[in-house]
């Protein structure tokens, strides 16, 4: 994410206005993902060695949604309600059915279009329920949880595998999934938990105070 943030900061020294900028985002889409896919396995899943042309194709893709909501917000906004009920509807059943594979390529431009529909409609029931406050709090931590997650779920993981005598055949998360059923669930409550309680304590002891200090700088 550190070299994307700067590929992105150089793009928009070098095309600020917004029709370069979304060609300049464009060209960088097609080439992550062809490079994803020449050099990658067969999806987005298993890219280790090219993460990053990953990580730039979809954040290259959530900037050229951001300039279409700019650009095109009265006019999506004035479609049929029902219709882009549907199309949200069709993307999540999607999202929830795909297996890992060649599929993978469409879940980027999915949740770009999720994105920008709700955006562009902030009056329906679907915008509204996604605007609640435990939702819209998991937003704000989301960086801290997407930190904090692994190495709070390794911890949680060995806590389990010696306070219940399991016996760990392979790595961690192959462990996980041989305990039983009812020690699976209190795991998976237990690590939810853990991970969403540390988030907190880093967002609003590190992450917060080294935004305002960023702000103050800037």
């Amino acid at each position: 994410e550190f070299y994307t943030y700067l590929v992105f900061g150089l793009v928009v020294l070098c095309f600020p206005a917004r029709k370069p900028l979304s060609l300049a985002m464009g060209a960088l889409l097609i080439c992550g993902l062809v490079l994803v896919s020449r050099f990658g396995s067969i999806g987005l899943v298993d890219v280790v060695g090219i993460s990053f042309f990953r990580c730039r194709g979809g954040f290259a893709l959530g900037v050229i949604a951001y300039q279409a909501h700019c650009a095109y917000h009265s006019r999506i906004a004035g479609c049929n309600e029902f219709l882009k009920f549907a199309l949200v509807a069709l993307v999540l059943v999607f999202l929830t059915v795909k297996v890992p594979g060649p599929s993978d390529f469409l879940v980027l431009p999915a949740f770009a279009l999720i994105i920008l529909v709700v955006a562009t409609a902030p009056e329906t029931p679907l915008s509204k329920g996604l605007n609640a406050h435990p939702l819209r709090w998991l937003g704000k931590v989301s960086y801290s949880i997407y930190m904090v997650h692994g190495a709070v779920l390794i911890f949680v993981s060995q806590a389990f595998i010696k306070v219940f005598g399991l016996k760990q055949s392979g790595p961690v998360a192959e462990a996980v999934f041989e305990m039983p059923l009812l020690i699976g669930l209190a795991f998976t409550f237990a690590t939810v938990a853990a991970v969403l309680i540390v988030s907190h304590i880093t967002y609003s002891w590190i992450e917060a105070p080294g935004q305002q200090k960023a702000r103050s700088l800037a």
